[in-house]
């Protein structure tokens, strides 16, 4: 049953596909293209299992072969926050760092275009998400002092929001997330909303709930541009052959991060497009292989 879920899961995000936010680069590089990325079949999880109460809080954990405790990698998956795309996205990427001796937990979460949803609900359940690994920890002996978090896309703005909530991630936890690899993310969402040629841009005001003219504090308080220092190792990575918007983004964060006192590191992948740096079979992988592999 599980199997037929992931495949019918798979054959939606091929339909939607069609409609990305992403227009497909075609290149000399031959670069990924969305409709391979969230088409290609990957092997189910080791675990399935519910981290809340709803229906979309569900996450797959894949562990290594080796003896644990195992480092931990929770992944954001990206898809401009939007219910069209889903965890699947991280699936290859999860795989490969299980093989390297990360467990990887890789959750689903509420997004825009959801029944019912509200602003807030992507931002509580990657906090709620994140948190779990406590709850994860005995059965499945994993190191909860050594916890990586990344996303992409979307799943990258995530996690840099998640970065600058350190507090809010490690208090009352007995795990500590100890760095961030951020691949391709959004930093200033009211930038995105003002800009047609961001990716993302017609989704943003669906993440945020109405417009920046509306909720200027809300669209402040969510970018990661805009907050305060924190203690957590940051690692950015944008692509070569991307949409400049993501760099962009990228050079305007560390700007600002520069100012107060905290240095990035920035891995710049080629060739990649959007979709190469989550891909394991590409050549800009092992540029990020090489980033997670320093951390563990």
């Amino acid at each position: 049953m599980h199997k037929l879920i992931h495949c019918l899961t798979l054959a939606l995000l091929s339909f939607y596909a069609t409609s990305n936010a992403f227009a497909e680069t075609a290149t000399e590089e031959k670069l990924i293209p969305l409709l391979d990325a969230v088409t290609t079949m990957q092997q189910p999880a080791d675990y399935r299992l519910s981290y809340g109460p709803g229906v979309f809080h569900f996450g797959d954990l894949r562990l290594p072969t080796t003896e644990g405790p195992h480092p931990v990698v929770v992944l954001i998956h990206g898809g401009c926050w939007t219910a069209k795309y889903g965890l699947h996205l991280m699936d290859a990427m999860a795989e490969r760092l299980t093989e390297l001796g990360f467990a990887t937990w890789n959750p689903e979460f509420r997004r825009v275009g959801m029944k019912d949803s509200e602003w807030q609900d992507i931002f509580e359940d990657v906090v709620m998400a994140t948190h779990y690994v406590d709850n994860l920890a005995s059965r499945f002996n994993l190191d909860t002092n050594n916890v990586i978090l990344t996303g992409h896309s979307s799943g990258g703005h995530l996690v840099l929001w998640l970065a600058h909530q350190e507090e809010l991630i490690n208090k009352q936890n007995t795990m500590k997330v100890k760095a961030v690899v951020s691949l391709a993310p959004l930093t200033d969402l009211a930038e995105v909303a003002g800009d047609d040629t961001l990716p993302c841009h017609k989704t943003v005001e669906g993440l945020m709930g109405g417009s920046v003219k509306m909720y200027p504090q809300r669209y402040k308080q969510a970018s990661p541009i805009h907050m305060s220092n924190t203690g957590l190792e940051l690692i950015i990575v944008n692509g070569k052959q991307d949409s400049p918007g993501f760099y962009r983004q990228f050079l305007d964060y560390r700007k600002n991060m520069a100012k107060r006192g905290h240095e990035i590191r920035h891995l710049e992948v080629g060739p990649s497009g959007h979709f190469e740096m989550i891909t394991p079979s590409s050549a800009a992988w092992k540029d990020v292989e090489k980033a997670f592999l320093s951390l563990k």
